[in-house]
């Protein structure tokens, strides 16, 4: 049997019994594949007609393109629409900065922008702060030598939003006479500042406050931190005494003023 099917090979023939008829007589179909937009079909009068992409039969029925095209098509595989998925375009990182120094002192949120690096952009007058955001994740203190058997060190965590936070006060003692020599960790707890994302735009903002054991030596402070590096916000001018242009530095962790908690093994500045 002939048929006007421009593909052959994409063309299927079935003879078998109607079911739609009840005196048993044979019909003819006729199933051909269109691709959407790449072939037209023509009517009884002739005129053509963009088809979509389905199985069409020759007496006005049609099926699913996976049910006929695919038992028809060995191999043939339905095409779908992807688009590229969403992409964090702003850089960032997650670090652990190392601070040493035995002195009390209050770390802002300039303090910490200033500490993860900062490039000089006016001679012996301002560096500004590569990083506008970040997050604390934890901080790991290990204790220089202490004369005073009755102080312990102290970390405070500056409140958040004091309307989204219930009031309530949180006391960690050691008895006296109790010493310890093991890394003390502190989290940032549910309410604190420090739990959330910070930007530059709250760069003076308190972030905690360490007090250190009175006689103490030098101790060790690690700040683990994840943060992003300007895109949208401006960058954090921070001044300082000496810097030169275009070199990069690290400030101390109480920042130029403070000058107390050295970060280690990294240029710094005041």
């Amino acid at each position: 049997m002939s048929t006007n099917c421009a593909f052959p090979q994409l063309c299927r023939e079935r003879t078998g019994r109607s079911p739609s008829t009840n005196d048993g007589s044979m019909v003819n179909e006729q199933y051909v594949l269109v691709p959407k937009a790449s072939l037209v079909n023509k009517d009884v009068k002739g005129t053509e007609q963009k088809s979509s992409l389905s199985v069409e039969s020759l007496d006005g029925k049609g099926d699913s393109l996976v049910s006929k095209a695919n038992r028809s098509i060995p191999g043939n595989r339905q095409a779908s629409l992807s688009l590229p998925p969403r992409l964090m375009v702003t850089l960032g990182s997650r670090k652990v900065l190392r601070f040493s120094a035995g002195a009390s002192a209050s770390i802002t949120v300039g303090n910490v922008l200033g500490a993860l690096g900062c490039i000089g952009t006016v001679a012996n007058t301002t560096v500004v702060a590569v990083m506008s955001s970040m997050r604390i994740n934890q901080i790991s203190y290990w204790s220089g030598s202490n004369s005073s058997a009755t102080s312990t060190l102290q970390l405070s965590w500056a409140a958040g939003e004091s309307s989204q936070v219930p009031d309530e006060a949180v006391d960690t003692s050691i008895p006296q006479g109790i010493t310890s020599t093991n890394c003390l960790r502190f989290r940032p707890p549910k309410g604190s500042l420090a739990a959330f994302w910070i930007t530059s735009a709250d760069a003076a903002a308190a972030l905690f406050t360490i007090t250190v054991p009175t006689g103490s030596t030098s101790g060790v402070l690690d700040l683990d931190v994840t943060y992003r590096q300007c895109d949208k916000l401006s960058p954090l001018a921070i001044s300082v005494a000496t810097a030169a242009v275009g070199h990069m530095y690290y400030l101390a962790l109480d920042g130029p003023s403070g000058n107390t908690w050295i970060p280690t093994s990294l240029p710094t500045t005041h």
